[in-house]
């Protein structure tokens, strides 16, 4: 379970607790409307409309994460997860994805945990269509066009990795948590190590590891598509259908097993 799992489980322990502790009867419940389906190359779909914004979400989780990385090479699913925004979606001309997400999106980011790798990206609602175009071209290129990034993007994008950790476990309180896990999981166990990323290990870590990874991981069947928003849910559905539909299923590599 990663920091955020833990957190959140206690949070809601806390809030069952306190709301029992003072009437003993009552009750708390979410319940919101959601829809889900399954595309016939294994990938995943849930729509949740809300009329009551009119903005529209759009996730992409897939199932890899920090628990993938090879021995010696920790931080390479990490690393990754930034080289999934250098594609050039248009052509090799054209800019990279991650300069073309600010034009239309109002927020966006990602975050590799142990136990997936998760994209997202915010924009009003009539301009879901694109953000859903985006994603399946993205999803497309990890599997067949890793190669076609520059070496130098590479090497680029390795030092803003570098730095990051750097940056993170450079004090005293930034060293607890990689520590701890250190001395709580035996050695190799896919959650003895951060998902972000050690630095002596990373300058290890090749081209050709970030390109395998992506076509072992990076496929449809490992994938969730999550649409949350002012949205129509048949429409999203045939959206996601046409977009993604034709993406071939692939080989997925088994997960790491988590004693």
């Amino acid at each position: 379970m990663s920091r955020v799992q833990t957190i959140s489980s206690l949070l809601l322990a806390a809030f069952v607790l306190s709301c029992g502790g003072s009437q003993g009867k009552t009750k708390f419940a979410i319940t919101h409307a959601e829809k889900r389906a399954t595309l016939d190359n294994g990938l995943k779909l849930v729509i949740i409309p809300d009329k009551n914004t009119p903005m529209v979400q759009v996730d992409v989780r897939y199932a890899v994460g920090g628990n993938e990385d090879p021995v010696g090479k920790s931080g390479l699913a990490h690393y990754v997860e930034h080289m999934m925004f250098q594609f050039r979606l248009f052509g090799e001309d054209g800019p990279d994805l991650f300069t073309v997400l600010p034009t239309i999106t109002t927020s966006m980011n990602a975050y590799t945990a142990p136990d997936r790798t998760h994209y997202w990206l915010q924009a009003p609602a009539e301009d879901v269509a694109k953000l859903l175009d985006l994603e399946a071209r993205r999803m497309r290129m990890a599997a067949s066009k890793c190669d076609d990034i520059p070496d130098a993007e590479f090497a680029r994008e390795l030092d803003v990795v570098r730095n990051e950790i750097r940056r993170q476990m450079g004090t005293a309180q930034g060293l607890i948590l990689p520590t701890v896990l250190e001395k709580v999981y035996p050695k190799g166990h896919p959650y003895s190590h951060t998902a972000g990323g050690n630095d002596s290990q990373l300058v290890t870590i090749t081209k050709k590891d970030v390109c395998d990874l992506m076509r072992d991981y990076y496929l449809p069947s490992r994938a969730t598509v999550i649409v949350a928003g002012n949205v129509d849910v048949d429409e999203i559905g045939q959206l996601v259908k046409g977009y993604f539909g034709a993406i071939p299923k692939g080989e997925p590599k088994p997960r790491a097993k988590v004693e």
